[in-house]
């Protein structure tokens, strides 16, 4: 305990929880790291308190140790912003909502590392990103409405909603766009929200005057690009009703779909 009163993480357990999530915010997926005015860095990022540091916090367990409380496991990596959030709103963010979003991020990024098999090979009903997806499977439960963004929403699952966001993205892969596809064809950002919470961001292209959707593909080290057809993004991708069969319509964008 510091001087403070206060159970506060060591520096190791800080950049444990910084990189298990990719120095990325547990809760709203904004970037905390990045590159200063000089040669430095720039670090906008928090270990959070689960359960709080000291008596009279947010979520303070009076049976947990000292111990418990600095541990790797009581701690979350959030930005500044959803850090002074979630101690504002402790009937919102209790102890399990934190726990979940705190295991949604860290199986976000262990996700992204090359050679994972995909979503669908795993078992966690409690994962959040893993029932979203399991969702998608059902097109047939998904509404779309027309506001200011383009907006999915489950009926059976009314806490999951997709948004389109107004504004077009930088593409990630300017010569499959220009080899494959018109290269004025728009990137937007769709991104699976939670209770409000982004979960999972992704990139889809508009082609044809929006006559088709696809998802930014993902490139392999042979200079090909493919999609994963168990990922969220595949299933996003059959909630628009596509001008042209979608498989076929990736096959001519020369986008493999692999299992």
């Amino acid at each position: 305990m510091t001087k403070q009163g206060r159970d506060d993480f060591k520096e190791q357990v800080k950049r444990q929880l910084a990189m298990r999530v990719c120095y990325q915010c547990s809760k709203c997926s904004s970037q905390t790291v990045g590159p200063s005015s000089s040669v430095g860095t720039t670090n906008i990022g928090v270990a959070a308190h689960i359960t709080a540091a000291s008596q009279g916090g947010p979520r303070y367990d009076g049976n947990m140790s000292l111990e418990d409380r600095s541990d790797i496991s009581n701690g979350i990596w959030l930005c500044q912003s959803c850090a002074k959030h979630i101690d504002n709103d402790v009937a919102r963010f209790t102890v399990d909502c934190l726990s979940r979003l705190k295991k949604k991020a860290e199986d976000k990024a262990y996700h992204a590392l090359p050679g994972d098999s995909g979503l669908a090979d795993q078992d966690d009903d409690h994962d959040i990103l893993i029932q979203a997806y399991r969702c998608l499977e059902f097109s047939e439960d998904w509404r779309s409405s027309d506001g200011e963004e383009k907006c999915f929403y489950c009926t059976s699952r009314p806490e999951f909603t997709i948004r389109e966001k107004d504004s077009p993205f930088k593409p990630f892969h300017e010569e499959w766009l220009n080899s494959f596809v018109k290269p004025s064809a728009s990137i937007y950002p769709l991104i699976v929200f939670w209770h409000g919470t982004p979960i999972y961001n992704t990139f889809f292209v508009k082609c044809d005057e929006s006559r088709y959707y696809l998802p930014m593909p993902q490139k392999d080290n042979t200079g090909g690009f493919f999609i994963k057809k168990k990922s969220i993004a595949y299933r996003i991708a059959r909630l628009y009703r596509q001008h042209y069969p979608l498989d076929s319509t990736l096959s001519r964008c020369k986008i493999t779909l692999r299992d």
